[in-house]
């Protein structure tokens, strides 16, 4: 298989496309990878541990050496007939994560004379149902081509909830999109927590250990409103420490704000570590909250995790990963209630060491069902390939995508944010 991605760095999707090569290396199986974006703008180890058991190719190897061009309008480059044979040998599908990339591999198969199926990953589900009826011209296209062109059986929904979403809001036909679980846990993988290392927080005047893993980006609000967290347990003598880990562009938004709030003393910005080292840095702590893929692998470690649901303000919850794993549990719009973190948090403090560490075996067990093997094979199913060639303007793609970003930069908003800001009301509505 070929996936197109734009970089490897420190995050949920890039962590998985490696786990995913690596156990279709121990497989037997062929990957490649088309890397859109420079390589020093990906993460040196995730990029060493891909070049390991997959094909790593850049920009530089499918475009013609319009290097500023290219990295602009990747649609309308002229590409070189021998890269794009290259990155396509072996391969029996190309996998994306968005409508850009899907169009992108169109192009691919065009050029190469092919009609590879095309699988689109929906790792958000807002990656297709942002916005409301007055979109750019550029993300009706994606929309049109992803999920109404391209046979719906290639459509990857990573839990029931997120088709059952998109159908719902969009109100598209993509009754035979595939539903399985992201995968997560590989059979090499060790538990790294012992219940013995509980017994650490076992009063109730011990200082409770919190952290947070990932990129440190708008749609992660969890970060910034977790400090109001932090504040209010202090307020109320809770003895607590909350450090947080990455890099990414919300990273001065967060420390200004522990600045303004005088948290110092209890919340560090932590920066990225090697990924290797997750299992070892997470388990030192009592407490997890997060979302995406790094929730699922806390969870395996051990610690209790509370899901951060993604593009909320306010500092509420569902509860526990353990009692969610089954669902999209960071998307704002599931139908459960909602539950203030403080409360989550101080129930967790009056636990006993029994309950503690119960909860932490159902965590154990609810990751453990994020196999890497089973989704393995998921991918490796026969996937159909589109019956009519798909025309649009490039041209006008390009300059309504480019158009858009400008607009939002003049806004002072990032476009990743709007893409993944989801309206309250709608919320409400559910």
């Amino acid at each position: 298989m070929l996936i197109i991605y734009s970089a490897l760095r420190l995050g949920g999707i890039e962590t998985f496309f490696v786990r995913l090569a690596r156990e279709r290396h121990r497989q037997g199986k062929s990957t490649n990878i088309l890397l859109l974006d420079k390589y020093s703008e990906s993460d040196s180890e995730l990029l060493q541990k891909m070049r390991a058991v997959a094909n790593v190719y850049t920009f530089e190897d499918v475009f013609y050496d319009y290097p500023i061009l290219v990295r602009r309008f990747p649609l309308l480059t002229p590409m070189k007939k021998t890269g794009v044979d290259k990155v396509l040998e072996f391969a029996t599908q190309i996998h994306v994560t968005n409508g850009k990339n899907a169009l992108l591999a169109d192009r691919l198969n065009n050029v190469a004379s092919k009609n590879l199926p095309i699988t689109v990953g929906v790792y958000h589900s807002l990656e297709f149902a942002w916005g409301g009826k007055q979109l750019p011209y550029f993300e009706r296209i994606n929309r049109e081509f992803v999920l109404k062109h391209q046979p719906s059986d290639n459509l990857l929904c990573f839990a029931s909830s997120t088709k059952n979403f998109l159908q719902d809001r969009l109100s598209v036909q993509i009754e035979n999109a595939k539903e399985f679980r992201l995968g997560v846990i590989e059979s090499t993988h060790r538990h790294a927590r012992q219940p013995h290392e509980l017994r650490r927080t076992k009063t109730s005047d011990a200082v409770l250990k919190i952290c947070a893993v990932g990129r440190l980006v708008e749609f992660k609000s969890y970060n910034l409103w977790m400090l109001d967290v932090i504040k209010t347990l202090r307020e109320r003598n809770i003895p607590v420490l909350f450090d947080i880990y990455g890099d990414g562009p919300l990273t001065n938004k967060i420390q200004a704000k522990i600045d303004a709030l005088g948290l110092t003393d209890l919340v560090t910005m932590r920066g990225s570590f090697e990924y290797s080292k997750f299992d070892d840095v997470v388990s030192g702590y009592d407490i997890f909250i997060g979302s995406g893929t790094a929730i699922i692998q806390a969870a395996f470690c051990g610690v209790p995790s509370i899901i951060g649901i993604e593009s909320l303000e306010n500092p509420v919850s569902y509860g526990f990963f353990s009692d969610y794993s089954e669902y999209e549990y960071h998307h704002p719009a599931l139908s459960f209630p909602k539950r203030p973190v403080v409360e989550l948090i101080e129930e967790f403090k009056d636990m006993s060491l029994e309950q503690r560490e119960e909860l932490s075996r159902q965590h154990v067990e609810a990751a453990e069902k994020f196999s890497m093997t089973a989704v393995a094979q998921n991918f490796d199913q026969p996937y159909l390939t589109a019956v009519d060639n798909f025309n649009y303007s490039r041209v006008a793609y390009s300059l309504s995508e480019k158009i858009f970003s400008l607009k939002h930069k003049l806004m002072g908003r990032r476009v990743e944010y709007t893409k993944r800001k989801f309206d309250k009301v709608e919320v409400d509505k559910r």
